[in-house]
């Protein structure tokens, strides 16, 4: 019953991204009701879904019960929170609501900061993030919320208050020590071999995926270390498969995007005054996919804490065209290809490891 509803709602959501007016740097009092009321919405689904309906609720119902896995390495904070929660009541449902209202409003709330399509970039984010981090990976949601919401501060060379957030970030899922390196990327518009160093950076990531490197010795980041070789020991006891499909139909897709924002760079840079920024993040974290694509899970969760970005930088080539239309159809195209992928076609999308 969940995926026909789903479908319907992000059906919904997106007729109304295909009347957002974008050419408002503020949107008017009807505009910021549907979107918070959307984002609301999300966030009780995500609050009030069925313990089971995906794995990890399982598992995490497990721990808060101290029935689980004690040896699973999980940061402080989780506990924190649960000890918090125990206080309050013995069910363990409480955990998913407060992770719940620690990273959809925070997130939506980023979005708002980062994009004038706020409609379209909740269909983006409705197409793949919202699943696989908010209603699954709940930890890892609390983390990206915090990115997006950072970005801005980013943009504009708060470099202080950027760190505090990634450093919070970082306390909630240990994989967000992957931004700490984006803090050396600035928003200046980006020069004719800027733009040449980001659209090749994808191809090495693609020459270093098909020869089969293996990069962790060269990863200086202990924490990550430990948790890459406790995958690659999973994927060597046949625990999890040693391989993923790089080069399937929403990933080609997902490129092409990328590389059509990046043509299109100078004019867009115009709407969108962090463009530069979120063009080096997107490469970074597709450049994580394609490195580490040898590990499946390890490569879906580095490539992932750093893809949220894909729901503020995707929307901004409506900027390219005369006729926006054509731009939000691409958008909404590749949301619609992410969701029919993974809630129609394969059986595992909210059914991802721990």
């Amino acid at each position: 019953m969940f995926t026909p509803f789903y479908i319907l709602l992000m059906t919904v959501a997106t007729t109304l991204a295909l009347f957002e007016r974008n050419d408002e740097k503020k949107k008017n009092a009807i505009e910021q009701l549907v979107f918070f009321a959307f984002a609301t919405l999300l966030l009780a689904i995500a609050a009030f879904r069925p313990v089971g309906i995906d794995q990890d609720s399982l598992n995490y119902v497990a721990l808060f019960n101290g029935q689980g896995n004690q040896d699973i390495e999980i940061e402080p904070s989780f506990y924190m929170i649960v000890n918090a929660c125990k206080m309050l009541t013995d069910d363990a449902r409480i955990l998913f609501i407060i992770y719940a209202l620690l990273a959809i409003p925070i997130k939506a709330f980023g979005m708002t900061r980062a994009s004038r399509m706020w409609m379209l970039s909740l269909v983006t984010w409705m197409g793949y993030y919202y699943i696989y981090q908010d209603f699954t990976q709940i930890r890892i949601a609390v983390s990206t919320g915090i990115f997006l919401f950072a970005l801005t501060f980013h943009g504009n060379g708060q470099k202080s208050i950027t760190l505090l957030l990634y450093l919070l970030a970082i306390f909630f899922h240990s994989t967000a020590a992957l931004y700490l390196p984006l803090l050396l990327f600035g928003s200046k518009p980006l020069g004719l071999t800027a733009k040449s160093i980001l659209s090749i950076l994808p191809l090495l990531g693609i020459i270093i995926n098909r020869l089969h490197i293996d990069p962790v010795m060269f990863l200086p980041i202990p924490q990550l270390q430990d948790r890459i070789e406790l995958y690659e020991a999973m994927r060597d006891s046949g625990i999890m498969g040693d391989s993923i499909s790089t080069f399937n139909i929403p990933f080609i897709f997902k490129l092409f995007i990328f590389y059509f924002i990046l043509w299109k760079a100078e004019f867009i840079s115009e709407k969108v005054p962090h463009l530069s920024l979120y063009l080096k993040v997107f490469v970074y974290s597709i450049t994580c996919f394609l490195v580490f694509s040898f590990m499946p899970v390890m490569a879906w969760r580095l490539s992932e804490v750093t893809g949220i970005i894909e729901i503020i930088l995707f929307p901004a080539i409506v900027y390219a065209f005369r006729e926006e239309i054509y731009g939000k159809l691409i958008v909404i195209a590749y949301a619609f290809m992410m969701v029919v992928q993974g809630l129609i076609l394969t059986s595992n999308t909210i059914n991802e490891g721990f």
